[in-house]
Parts: C-alpha cells; sequence; structure tokens
C-alpha cells in the first residue's frame, strides 16, 4: 500500500506539511473510522481495513520522517 500510494503522490505532501501534516491526516482517517463504526454504517468508497492500513502507512511515514530517511527514500519505478 506505502509504495502504490507513494508512486502516486510523491515526496511533496509529507515535506510540504511534514509531520503536523501526518498527523492531520491520520486524525482524518480516525474520525472516518469512528464515525462508520458508531453509526455502524458501510463505507461506499474504501473499506475500513483499508483505513486502517492507512494510518499504519502514515505511522511507517512519520517514523521515517523523524529519522530523516524519508528524504533520502528511492522508489523503484
Amino acid at each position: 500500500m506505502f509504495l502504490k500510494k507513494h508512486k502516486d503522490y510523491g515526496k511533496g505532501n509529507v515535506l510540504d506539511m511534514g509531520e503536523l501534516g501526518i498527523a492531520f491526516r491520520i486524525s482524518e482517517k480516525f474520525n472516518r473510522i469512528k464515525h462508520l463504526l458508531v453509526q455502524q454504517r458501510k463505507p461506499e468508497n474504501e473499506s475500513l481495513e483499508e483505513s486502517w492500513i492507512d494510518i499504519a502507512v502514515y505511522a511507517v511515514i512519520a517514523v521515517l520522517l523523524k529519522r530523516k530517511w524519508f528524504e533520502k527514500l528511492k522508489v523503484k519505478e
């Protein structure tokens, strides 16, 4: 999932806002999950599992960013 999304988004969206931007994205995903669970609704777009995976991927990106590894990351096409 990380590699697929990284190819689509690149590094700019993370580097522009840094760790705070990642925290906002995680917050949005968490609130979506919470809303769907409380409302007992089935999602119309991405599954709950995909949202949980997104949160995990964002957490990994945050660690890479803190360690200064994200900037150096190269993904093969």
